[in-house]
Formats: structure tokens, sequence, C-alpha cells
């Protein structure tokens, strides 16, 4: 293990490279940052004490997104056997990446299925344990009152102004598809979309871009469908590049960001209980 400094806009790994080490923020804050139609969209931030690049050693796959500093900052560098070795040894942390795994496998598994009707009574680890998911429709409990509103901006003329209610969960927004798109774009894939927004090349929003689900004990969640760019909720980043695809929904507003950091897809989504 070994510290390094890094000054603002300094690369410490770049999209695509090998993944043989997990870094950990000592000091100072870096972004994640993906290439989209050539140009660098920043996806969100990783704050001190957090780690980043283990899903690429566990998974023994290329870095999805490159790591950019946004201060100057102190990494330490874990190589891929003392990092493996680090949470054989560290109950919490297996834990916690286990529950990653948990949460990737089942959102790959649901880009070539849709799970919502045959998986009625489904578990899975999330964020909150083992608490279960209701991956099937559910009507809105009739003490929970949600609404979604479009912030100033892009959807304003796709979101009226007193919002949309959401009559049941699971709930769905992503981008509605047109003649020109092509190939297979990352997000689940099924076909149960309640809320379809244009959106023009370069494309922020993925078609299941995230979802408003609701676990058992009255929890609300949102949840990233392994979307392109990711989701922001309440300043917590999600999806495949952080450390999780869920964030809980609070009483109150919530300031949701579809497509990272800097995208015009900025939703409230208000919560009355």
């Amino acid at each position: 293990m070994t510290k390094f400094q890094f000054r603002t806009d300094d690369i410490v790994f770049r999209e695509d490279d090998p993944s043989d080490f997990v870094g950990k923020l000592i000091s100072g804050e870096a972004e994640v940052v993906r290439e989209l139609s050539g140009k660098d969209v920043v996806l969100g931030s990783i704050r001190e004490g957090e780690f980043f690049g283990e899903m690429g050693v566990l998974e023994n796959r290329p870095r999805s997104a490159a790591i950019r500093a946004k201060t100057d900052m102190t990494v330490e560098m874990i190589g891929k056997n003392d990092f493996l070795q680090l949470i054989s040894t560290n109950s919490d942390m297996s834990l916690q990446l286990l529950t990653r795994l948990s949460e990737r496998l089942r959102t790959t598994n649901n880009q070539f299925a849709d799970v919502q009707f045959s998986e009625k009574n489904s578990t899975e680890f999330s964020l909150f344990g083992d608490d279960e998911i209701l991956d099937f429709p559910e009507e809105n409990d009739e003490e929970v009152k949600m609404t979604i509103h479009a912030e100033p901006g892009i959807l304003d003329k796709q979101i009226p102004k007193e919002g949309i209610s959401i009559p049941s969960y699971p709930f769905t927004v992503g981008r509605k598809s047109n003649e020109n798109d092509e190939g297979i774009e990352r997000g689940l894939g099924s076909t149960d979309m309640h809320l379809q927004l244009i959106d023009e090349r370069p494309y922020r929003l993925s078609r299941h871009h995230l979802t408003v689900q609701k676990f058992a004990g009255n929890k609300y969640v949102i949840r990233d469908l392994n979307s392109t760019l990711g989701t922001e909720v309440n300043g917590q980043f999600l999806g495949a590049d952080f450390a999780s695809d869920f964030a809980e929904l609070k009483n109150g507003n919530n300031r949701v960001v579809a497509g990272g950091a800097e995208s015009p897809f900025v939703f409230r989504i208000t919560v009355e209980l």
C-alpha cells in the first residue's frame, strides 16, 4: 500500500485501463468521468474515506470510467492481491462488497428478463440489509403521497407544473425511444416504462434509467437501473461506477439528477407522509 499525491485535474486512471489496484481517497476530492460523444461527462464525486476502482478489481474487468482529481488530493493505492487480502479479514467490507455484487448481478439479469412479475416474493441484499423489495406492482400507500416535479429547465414542457403523482410501484423513468436509436444500450430491459422523456444526442438519459421502488417497512428508494451515466439523489451518486444502486427517499423534497452531475434532467420528488 503506497500513498500518492495528485494535483487538480491529474488523472488517476483512464476509462478502459486495466483494473490492477484499488484506490482509497485519504484527502481531497475526485470526480468520476466518462467520455460521451468525444466530450468528458462528470458522473459524480468521490470523497475522503471512500474507495474507488474496487468493482473492476473484483470482476476482473477494465475501468468503466476515469478518475480525475477535482482538488489536490492524497490517494492510497492498494494492489489487487493486497486488496483481496484486506477484504478477507474485514467482515464489514466483505459484506458491503457482497451486497454490491448482488445488486449488480440482479441488475444484469434484469437486462435480459423482466422480473417485475415473475419474482413477486424475491429478496436481495441492499443498502438496508435483507429488506424485501416489492418488485411487483403495488398500489401507492394511502398514507404516502409521492409527486415528481421538474426543476426549471429542459423538463418544463414535459412534466406539468403541478407534477406527476406516482400511483404505484415500481415507477420507471427513462428516455423515449426514437427511430434513430441504434444498438443495445445499458439499462433495465423491462417494457413497463411509466414516464418517458424526450432526450437528444448525446443522450444523458438511458432508455430505462431509474425507478422508484417500495421496500417492506414503508421504505421508498430510487434505484439506478444500470444506466450509462448514473443518478444522483440528494448528493449521493448511484450507478455502476459508484458504491450502490440505491438511495432512500426522505420525507419532504428530494433532488434527483439523471445522467451525470451537470445533466439538465433534474427532478424534485416530494414525499408526503
